[in-house]
């Protein structure tokens, strides 16, 4: 349940992320570190849940 949530929860960012490009033509460096620091986690996890 807490890697779908994770997953979901990229995708949600990502969709800000494009949103804030499209709408504000501008990169919103603080989406994007969030979205790096869960990917992370998601990779951490896929990791513990195969060993």
């Amino acid at each position: 349940m807490a890697v779908e949530l994770m997953i979901v929860t990229i995708i949600a960012l990502s969709a800000l992320e494009i949103a804030h490009i499209v709408a504000l033509g501008a990169w919103n460096n603080e989406t994007f570190t969030s979205k790096i620091g869960l990917t992370g986690t998601v990779i951490g996890a896929f990791t513990v849940a195969k060993a």
